[in-house]
C-alpha cells in the first residue's frame, strides 16, 4: 500500500511541476528573434559589423550573422545581424545609457534592403547613432 501512495504521490509531482512550466512558457508573436548566438572564431577582416575609433561600419550587403558590443563613455549598444531575409538584412539592437541592470534585450528590429551596402555610423559618449537607418526599424 505505501508503496502505490507513494507512487501516486510522485506521479502528482510530476503533472504539478509539468503544469508550471507550460503556464510560464510563452511562445513569441514575432518571428524576428532577439537574439543571436555569435561565431566563437570571428575575424576582424570578415564580420559584418566592423568598428574603426569612433565609427562603426555594417555591411548589409555581406548581411552575415554577427554580434557586437559597442562599449562609449556612459554606456553600450549592442547591434546583432540575423541574416538575409527577402531581399533585406534583418538588424537587431539596443543599448543603455549608464543602466547596470540593462537586461541586454535587443528591442529594436530592423529590416534593411541590402542595396544600402556598407554603411557608416558614429559613435558617441551616449551610443552608436543609428538615426539613419530608423525608417527601416520597429
Amino acid at each position: 500500500m505505501k508503496k502505490v501512495l507513494f507512487i501516486i504521490f510522485g506521479i502528482i509531482i510530476v503533472l504539478v511541476a509539468i503544469t508550471i512550466i507550460l503556464t510560464r512558457y510563452k511562445p513569441s508573436d514575432n518571428s524576428i528573434p532577439t537574439t543571436v548566438k555569435p561565431k566563437p572564431n570571428y575575424s576582424e577582416t570578415t564580420r559584418t559589423i566592423k568598428k574603426d575609433g569612433e565609427i562603426v561600419y555594417i555591411d548589409f550587403e555581406q548581411c552575415t550573422e554577427d554580434l557586437r558590443r559597442i562599449d562609449v563613455a556612459f554606456g553600450s549598444t549592442t547591434i546583432g545581424v540575423v541574416g538575409k531575409d527577402n531581399g533585406n538584412c534583418i538588424l537587431i539592437y539596443g543599448g543603455e545609457v549608464e543602466n547596470p541592470n540593462w537586461d541586454g534585450e535587443l528591442k529594436n528590429k530592423c529590416s534593411i534592403p541590402i542595396s544600402l551596402g556598407k554603411t557608416t555610423f558614429k559613435s558617441g559618449p551616449y551610443g552608436v547613432d543609428l538615426s539613419t537607418i530608423s525608417q527601416y526599424c520597429n
